[in-house]
């Protein structure tokens, strides 16, 4: 058996034991940083499904700096949204 995600996230919710699910996708990029150097990023794409405020971002850089942009109904605005400074300096 090979459930779909939503049948998936529905069966997770109806255990009573996540009060919110979301679906999770992670990339992998470089931000500048001012100084001229790099540093490899994690970036997930947190997505609670239809309705307001669906999208979020967050990312963590290789030195473990976390940032986290506020919550949107499109994705574009999520990752306009996130804080970028928190792991590009």
């Amino acid at each position: 058996m090979n459930p779909s995600d939503p049948d998936v996230a529905e069966a997770i919710a109806r255990s009573g034991h996540v009060r919110s699910i979301k679906r999770v996708t992670t990339f992998k990029g470089d931000v500048d940083r001012p100084d001229g150097t790099s540093a490899q990023a994690t970036i997930e794409v947190w997505d609670y499904g239809p309705g307001v405020a669906r999208w979020q971002v967050w990312a963590k850089d290789e030195d473990g700096r976390v940032t986290l942009g506020g919550p949107a109904d499109d994705l574009q605005v999520a990752i306009a949204a996130t804080r970028w400074w928190g792991v590009d300096r």
